[in-house]
């Protein structure tokens, strides 16, 4: 249930959650979920404007 709380959460895949886990820190994993985020918003403005 966590898990996947987590992943709608931070729109990270599981897959990507647990083979990250190794190399990277929460942090990291939230900065890229962050970065993915913002890529979308952008795209999604872009294609308002």
């Amino acid at each position: 249930m966590l898990l996947k709380n987590w992943d709608s959460i931070l729109n990270i895949p599981i897959q990507f959650l647990i083979q990250g886990l190794g190399g990277l820190t929460v942090n990291e994993l939230i900065k890229v979920s962050i970065l993915r985020n913002a890529e979308t918003v952008m795209k999604a403005s872009k294609m308002r404007n």
